[in-house]
């Protein structure tokens, strides 16, 4: 089933005051390994998705896993940590295109410079862009101003090479307190590029 029909088939239980029963997309973690230590990331109470070692499934099984979502739904979002992280990612998103589920992946994209594929293959990816200030971003990302500016060269590889490879791109932001203008600022920026 997909996205639409999975929420029109909710329609009835919504309107009986029932919980729904399809779901309308699934978020599969593929890892919570992460290279960055970005000071809002937790599991909801307190405790750094890098720092929760989880194993991860191997390819076959991920493969497995997400034949049998298929079942359940069109439309998968791929998480983590980091799921650049993850070697296999193309793989992943190969078998995705394969047999009709459509993936967003949500990622920071450092990284994305060296793995164009993920662009075409990923039916859209979610850029978690939460600041476009240099020395803001170095202290959100808890790394260095060299992996600030890495990530901010991999935003401007997406957005230069999106329509050629395909993919759509959505930019997204956790609005911290005090960093509203750090949302207006990417807006701005979304707006200027198209």
């Amino acid at each position: 089933m997909g996205l639409s029909a999975n929420y029109l088939l909710n329609l009835p239980a919504v309107a009986l005051g029932r919980q729904p029963t399809r779901p309308l997309f699934i978020s599969y973690f593929v890892t919570h390994r992460c290279f960055l230590r970005c000071t809002y990331c937790c599991d909801g109470a307190g405790t750094p998705f890098p720092a929760q070692p989880v194993p991860e499934l191997s390819t076959a099984d991920a493969i497995r896993l997400l034949t049998l979502l298929r079942a359940a739904t069109d439309t998968l979002d791929i998480g983590g940590g980091e799921p650049l992280c993850r070697d296999d990612l193309e793989e992943l998103l190969t078998h995705c295109r394969r047999i009709g589920l459509r993936a967003v992946v949500n990622t920071k994209g450092i990284g994305l410079e060296e793995r164009p594929d993920l662009l075409r293959l990923a039916d859209a990816v979610v850029l978690s862009v939460d600041t476009l200030d240099r020395g803001r971003l170095t202290a959100l990302l808890g790394r260095d101003e060299a992996m600030a500016d890495r990530a901010l060269r991999n935003l401007e590889f997406a957005v230069r090479n999106r329509i050629r490879l395909g993919a759509r791109l959505v930019l997204g932001a956790v609005i911290l307190p005090g960093r509203v203008e750090d949302a207006r600022e990417i807006l701005r920026y979304c707006v200027e590029h198209g």
